[in-house]
């Protein structure tokens, strides 16, 4: 699949509460998003839930992803990402290709 436009470069900083990440795309189009998180931490990811509906226990709802890895992720245009540190502050980066949609 061509992609259609620029990759995108985030830098995403993460606290103990949940927060958006990555927004919706106003393209449409496929997007590849992979998520760098440093080794060490661990941080929280859901796709489309916001904050107010995952409440405070998170850990109990979510999945954790430990660092160190990269998260691939296929997100369609409306498609959010919001995530949470377990402790402190997590910086990581999310790498975003936006490709086009073969029917």
């Amino acid at each position: 699949m061509p992609l259609i436009a620029p990759t995108r470069f985030v830098r995403a900083t993460v606290e103990t509460s949940f927060r958006e990440v990555l927004d919706a795309c106003e393209l449409q189009c496929e997007r590849h998003v992979n998520v760098i998180l440093p080794e060490g931490p661990i941080v929280f990811m859901v796709l489309d839930t916001p904050p107010e509906v995952i409440g405070p226990n998170f850990s109990y709802k979510t999945p954790p992803f430990e660092g160190g890895k990269p998260i691939h992720f296929k997100l369609e245009p409306h498609q959010k990402i919001y995530a949470a540190a377990e402790r402190g502050v997590v910086t990581f980066a999310i790498i975003v290709e936006h490709h086009e949609v073969r029917e």
